[in-house]
């Protein structure tokens, strides 16, 4: 059992090592000075909950009458105090929840997964001791993927959902790559530099997928609650964590019904801002995205004004008046990309030919075919449409978010990043 155990921890050190790296700053900077004694009107109580069988710390705040609303913190172990930038602002038009979630802040380490599933049951528990009628939700990181899930399993609860850089939606991989990416600023280096450092990232990203993609041992890890709990047991972020990247929201990205809104920072460098523009395309009835320029992964501690306007907007948004959207054509129009870098497409096209370039960006395209030569290609918010082949990938990378794809994909010596992508 002894070696089991060795051999797991040092196969999932790779997979983990660079997520806590990133997620220990973003703890780091919610902590940056000594946490104040809560206000005296906060009301805490102590209520043990049915899911791990574990007392938890809530507290309460604000007006019982006025509409519920329950904030879900992340990672790190202030827990619930995540929050205290946040809840003077909604206290007198909210009655206010918040809870330390099993195994963080206040409330006991109980056994067991800390799966975005298990929360959200509590959650729905939560909901029920406070309101007999639809509640507000806001989540922030690991927070925000648990709302994420407790909007697709319990609908009927929830008035309106916000998540705010909510982390671990995309796939392991690539939530990994994006944590370990090089940080440079490539408009301030030179032409050779800049392709330098591409070449690097390129070189990271291949590293991580070919260990990513080989023999999975935390998959008995997963498997195994002996093992899970004997390694788990005093570690809750790594066990909330770990819960996190390998639960799979596809079926929570494309079934979650309640209204929606999205906050994010633009600087995030936990949970990638394409998360986010993927949510607001995808989620059924997303009625407000707001962004924050300057911010990373915790906005509310590091912009609390700005953030504070922009929930307060967000709960009370309406969904936008628009027309059924209609497909556009592709047009007669032929783009063309050669020994080029951050060359940008939008619009109509026939045919797009993309070779030997570097950070192309096709944003809103609508093309009949897309070919791609050694390059570096991201793709946003843009669909392809043949009868035959719409997309020929060779020796390239490509990263997509929102695409729609009627037709074939041929990829050759490729990498293709597709976040929330439909093929027809």
């Amino acid at each position: 059992m002894k070696r089991i155990i060795k051999w797991l921890c040092i196969g999932t050190v790779f997979i983990a090592s660079i997520m806590f790296a990133a997620l220990t700053l973003a703890d780091k900077e919610k902590q940056a000075e000594p946490l104040p004694p809560m206000p005296k009107h906060w009301r805490v109580r102590t209520l043990e909950e049915p899911v791990f069988s574990s007392h938890i710390r809530v507290v309460e705040s604000g007006n019982p009458e006025h509409p519920t609303l329950l904030l879900v913190h992340g990672l790190g172990q202030i827990g619930l105090r995540d929050w205290d930038n946040v809840i003077p602002a909604l206290e007198q038009q909210y009655h206010v929840i918040t809870l330390d979630l099993p195994g963080f802040g206040q409330s006991q380490v109980p056994e067991g997964r800390y799966t975005p599933s298990n929360y959200a049951k509590v959650l729905h528990w939560l909901k029920t001791q406070y309101s007999e009628r639809p509640i507000y939700v806001v989540g922030h990181s690991m927070g925000g993927a648990v709302v994420l899930r407790y909007g697709h399993l319990f609908p009927e609860d929830i008035e309106k959902a916000v998540m705010v850089d909510a982390a671990g939606i995309l796939q392991r991989t690539a939530f990994v790559k994006h944590s370990a990416r090089v940080a440079a600023d490539k408009e301030t280096l030179p032409g050779p530099f800049s392709k330098w450092v591409e070449r690097a990232k390129d070189i990271g990203a291949t590293v991580i997928e070919r260990v990513s993609s080989g023999p999975d041992p935390s998959s008995i890890l997963q498997s195994n609650d002996v093992v899970w709990n004997a390694i788990m047991s005093q570690r809750p972020n790594m066990n909330a964590a770990m819960s996190l990247v390998e639960e799979n929201f596809t079926d929570a990205v494309f079934n979650f019904t309640p209204p929606a809104a999205i906050i994010w920072g633009e600087k995030d460098n936990v949970a990638p801002l394409r998360t986010g523009e993927m949510l607001a395309k995808q989620l059924k009835q997303v009625e407000a995205f707001y962004t924050i320029a300057d911010a990373g992964h915790v906005p509310m501690k590091t912009h609390p004004a700005i953030f504070n306007e922009q929930l307060l907007q967000a709960l009370k948004s309406k969904p936008p008046n628009v027309s059924a959207s209609q497909r556009t054509k592709p047009s007669n129009k032929n783009g063309h990309c050669k020994n080029n870098s951050h060359q940008f497409f939008e619009g109509e096209y026939n045919r797009i030919k993309i070779e030997n370039c570097s950070e192309v960006q096709l944003n809103y395209v609508t093309a009949a075919h897309l070919d791609i030569r050694n390059s570096n290609v991201n793709i946003k918010n843009s669909q392809l449409m043949n009868d035959d082949r719409a997309l020929n990938a060779e020796e390239s990378v490509v990263v997509s978010t929102n695409l729609t794809v009627e037709g074939t994909v041929r990829s050759k010596g490729s990498r293709l990043d597709f976040a929330g992508a439909q093929f027809y």
